[in-house]
């Protein structure tokens, strides 16, 4: 497959969002590389890993309760006035209610479905089942999550197993109906249902497709939200928990941006430490990619020629020492903020 950075991300910014389309050339991975993070115009892009098809219905079904999680989780995102809200008692569910039904009230939300899914987000559970049409749910999770990014529409770049002719046909049938009925954008990748010919093509890359990777895939991830830990990843959310009581770390800046220049694409960090100029990023089993590792360095490059240093861990160093993590950032952060950054040497 053709790296992400080779990847004009304006050539995936303009491709339909209200239907099925098939991309031909690339992996999912390398789409959702080359939106990271999020340029403008680009709906809310997120991965779907498609297991199994038992049948269209369940299909639709499994994404739907995965991205109701999903966004029960973008809560604060999508509904600021809810980070004011501390406790689960009657009194917060009708504020966070009344919350969900203004927020309705001033956008295309139907507000009986958005009060509900804040509701279910306070609380930590899913919708109770059949409370809404299917419909209506599907298109009121799609724009939720369009809304948490601040984009208009939300698109799910889904690839799937290898499936009979019969799963195939039950696929297209899901990918269909959740397009039509349910708002979202479905680009597909890979070659998932080749006996299906009716969604139409868009060549994106033309290189062979590299060897298997037998990194696991996550059924579904979404994007990075500036300024907080990834919300699909209990890592840095982790990570967080331990910073948030040391004062030397009051300055970070969670999955913020940086460029070496006006006219280079941005990056996106995990952790920024500004004054110190360093950069933490944790890694999960996507970076053992061989196109995401080479990236990856390319990164720690320009990163350090311009005067950052780069500290990278495993999700599995954070999970399983996460204080040996927060020790070794805090040397880093003490020893950098000593030095003068190349801003203010005197010339």
């Amino acid at each position: 497959m053709i790296p992400a950075e080779s990847l004009v991300p304006g050539t995936l910014v303009d491709l339909p969002t209200d239907r099925v389309v098939h991309l031909r050339g690339v992996d999912s991975a390398t789409v959702a590389d080359a939106l990271d993070p999020l340029p403008p115009g680009a709906p809310a892009v997120s991965t779907y890993h498609v297991e199994t098809v038992p049948s269209a219905s369940d299909l639709v079904t499994r994404i739907l309760d995965d991205c109701e999680s999903a966004a029960r989780v973008l809560l604060h995102s999508w509904l600021p006035g809810a980070h004011a809200i501390g406790g689960r008692s009657r009194l917060d569910t009708a504020a966070v209610r009344a919350f969900a039904l203004d927020v309705a009230a001033a956008g295309p939300h139907f507000g009986p479905f958005l009060a509900d899914l804040a509701e279910a987000a306070l609380h930590g559970v899913p919708i109770a089942p059949g409370r809404h049409a299917v419909e209506v749910r599907a298109a009121g999770i799609a724009r939720v999550l369009a809304a948490s990014y601040t984009r208009d529409r939300a698109v799910l770049v889904v690839t799937a197993e290898p499936m009979s002719v019969p799963e195939q046909h039950m696929f297209a049938t899901a990918c269909e109906w959740l397009a039509e009925r349910g708002r979202f954008g479905i680009w597909l990748t890979g070659d998932p249902i080749p006996v299906i010919d009716r969604f139409p093509v868009v060549h994106i890359g033309t290189a062979p497709s590299p060897a298997a990777d037998t990194s696991p895939l996550p059924r579904l991830r979404v994007p990075a939200l500036q300024g907080v830990p990834h919300p699909g990843s209990d890592t840095e959310k982790l990570l967080e928990s331990a910073l948030a009581g040391c004062d030397w770390a009051h300055d970070r800046r969670w999955n913020t941006t940086w460029s070496r220049g006006p006219l280079d694409a941005p990056i996106r960090v995990d952790v920024l430490f500004p004054a110190a100029r360093c950069v933490v990023e944790i890694d999960g089993p996507e970076h053992r990619r061989p196109a995401k590792f080479a990236a990856d360095r390319q990164r720690d490059v320009d990163l350090q020629l311009a005067g950052y240093a780069v500290l990278r861990f495993t999700n599995e160093h954070v999970r399983h020492d996460v204080a040996s993590v927060v020790e070794k950032i805090a040397r880093c952060v003490s020893t950098r903020n000593l030095v003068p950054t190349p801003e203010s040497r005197p010339q």
